[in-house]
């Protein structure tokens, strides 16, 4: 089995047993919640709720100016600037809903935000739907006549089958069952790749891209499936939405630390192929095309071999923490001392890093090539 990262063994070995007892109701279900606000007919849940929750105390600085921040000696967790941002451990995280305020100014998080990324993630013990993973299914994107983003003397289609193929041979080493959904220069639909996973058990997908926008973004990106657009008519993959969140999660904080700590973050999409996929399954962006460095990095059999070890981990990682054999206890939470003043962020300061925060994610979502609805 891969050795744990401190950053991988932080999240997933030192989290958990830090969160409440296993004899406290988990917060997805009705009697842990307090009573709702309601915005825009979206319940939110206070802040100083998840806080008292995960026995969080809010620290004195944040990394960034004008976000809230809270954790204790093992955990980091970060709200704002931006309405749609979070971080956790230093990861970022797309908000489905943004941030909002009760008419005391008290710090508001969606309920779904709260039950669709910070719980399986920080308590993947809860997941409802824990089996053992025995079988990954990796996709390299594009193919054929389909060549994706060209860059550095190379194209998108290669460099992913590269790394789908040293990623094979990592979680082999390690007992998994590998499917390729294309071993070589070949063109495969969406649907033959959903129909690779048919009656498919106890397995996860990887589909790995390359991805594009200007020249200043750089580091891996992780895609899960979005919420439904209609909560009457979910898509087949979004019984999987508590799992996608720790796939996801696990994955891009094991990438992060191969680019050096820089992390694109975690994000919702609506993609087809994520959409019809009835196993856990993400979207993952190993780097950006448009960087010189990371196309150049992506060229590299060396920074490729790099790229699949950390996959390999994040799987590992996953595989582990949602096994039902697992099994985390509560112990003693540790003591952290309490700033003096809380801090807090003035409103005209939080509107303006949101507008700036807004800005790149259109940028950035405008410049990619994706296959979509």
């Amino acid at each position: 089995m891969f050795p744990f990262s401190r950053h991988l063994s932080l999240l997933f070995a030192l989290l958990i047993p830090l969160c409440p007892a296993q004899d406290e109701a988990a917060p997805s279900q009705a009697a842990a919640w307090a009573p709702a606000t309601m915005v825009r007919d979206v319940p939110y849940q206070s802040v100083n709720e998840l806080r008292n929750f995960y026995k969080l105390d809010t620290v004195a600085r944040a990394s960034r100016k004008g976000a809230l921040a809270m954790g204790n000696s093992d955990i980091s967790l970060e709200l704002g600037p931006g309405p749609l941002s979070m971080r956790l451990g230093g990861i970022p995280l797309a908000l489905a809903h943004p941030l909002a305020r009760d008419t005391k100014g008290n710090l508001l998080l969606s309920r779904s935000d709260w039950v669709m990324w910070l719980d399986p993630i920080l308590r993947p013990t809860y997941i409802q739907k824990r089996e053992v993973i025995s079988t990954v299914v990796i996709d390299a994107g594009h193919g054929g006549r389909d060549t994706g983003a060209s860059f550095d003397g190379t194209s998108e289609k290669q460099v992913v089958l590269l790394v789908a193929q040293a990623l094979k041979q990592q979680l082999e080493t390690i007992g998994l069952r590998v499917v390729l959904t294309r071993d070589s220069d070949i063109f495969v639909s969406d649907q033959q790749r959903v129909d690779a996973t048919a009656d498919m058990q106890q397995a996860v997908f990887l589909s790995l891209h390359v991805n594009s926008a200007d020249p200043n973004a750089c580091g891996p990106e992780v895609y899960r499936l979005a919420p439904p657009r209609d909560a009457h008519h979910p898509a087949p993959g979004n019984g999987e939405d508590a799992r996608n969140a720790a796939l996801a999660y696990a994955v891009e904080s094991a990438l992060s630390s191969v680019a050096g700590r820089v992390s694109a973050g975690c994000c919702y999409a609506h993609y087809t192929l994520l959409s019809s996929l009835r196993i856990p399954a993400v979207w993952v962006e190993l780097g950006y095309a448009t960087n010189d460095r990371e196309g150049k990095l992506l060229n590299s059999p060396e920074y490729r071999e790099k790229l699949a070890q950390a996959i390999a981990r994040g799987v590992a990682t996953f595989a582990r923490a949602t096994n039902p054999q697992t099994k985390l206890t509560v112990t003693q939470a540790p003591k952290v001392t309490k700033p003096a003043t809380p801090p807090s962020a003035s409103r005209n300061e939080t509107k303006g890093a949101s507008r700036a925060s807004d800005s790149n994610r259109n940028n950035r979502s405008r410049s990619r090539r994706r296959r979509r609805n």
